[in-house]
């Protein structure tokens, strides 16, 4: 069947105009999407930055000397990837009087007031131990996936010079699961009246 050239012209047209329509819409949501990363990048970093100066660094330097003291005479570190075994839990069970600690309790509180204004999905303080690149949790603030005093993962953020200069923090990092979607993880350092130096961190979901 021939089409005579105007039908033709006509079709080309449409044709046209439909490819320009699904390019311009793709180009469009990649926009969409790069903006909404930068701006709740922004936010996650300003967050940070807002709370490694709210809180008391006097109170994290308590809570990080007594997880440290039971993380140092530990004679095996048992990681989160371990959750839920025995081992874990009795590791894990080390650490209890931790929670007990007035200090412990008035940050959470503390954390989890700022956490459901900004309505992120969770914050917590860590302490990152250089030498064997092991994050490990001081106080955490989160709803679910709730993690105790001493619970321990291994370093996995992009930023390895975090590694080399502590002091400066976590530079923003961004994931995408499909059980958490959109992630954007940073830490901004706590000091204490000493000028000694803990983490703060944030996860925030776009």
């Amino acid at each position: 069947m021939k089409f005579p050239l105007k039908s033709k012209a006509v079709m080309l047209i449409l044709v046209i105009v439909l490819m320009t329509s699904i390019v311009s819409i793709f180009i469009s949501s990649r926009i969409i999407q790069s903006t909404g990363k930068k701006n709740y990048t922004r936010q996650a970093v300003h967050l940070a930055d807002t709370i490694a100066v709210s809180v008391d660094g006097d109170q994290v330097r308590e809570v990080l000397n007594a997880v440290k003291a039971v993380y140092e005479a530990a004679e095996e570190t048992v990681y989160s990837d371990r959750w839920g075994e025995p081992e874990f839990d009795a590791y894990l069970a080390r650490f209890s009087a931790v929670s007990e600690m007035a200090p412990y309790i008035h940050l959470r509180e503390q954390l989890r007031k700022i956490q459901d204004v900004n309505d992120v999905l969770s914050l917590y303080i860590t302490w990152l131990d250089v030498s064997t690149k092991t994050i490990v949790y001081l106080v955490d603030a989160s709803d679910e996936d709730f993690c105790p005093p001493g619970v321990c993962d291994h370093f996995f953020y992009e930023d390895n010079e975090v590694l080399k200069n502590p002091e400066r923090g976590f530079l923003p990092t961004i994931t995408d699961s499909e059980e958490y979607g959109w992630l954007v993880a940073t830490g901004s350092s706590i000091y204490d009246s000493s000028d000694k130096r803990c983490f703060v961190c944030i996860k925030t979901h776009f």
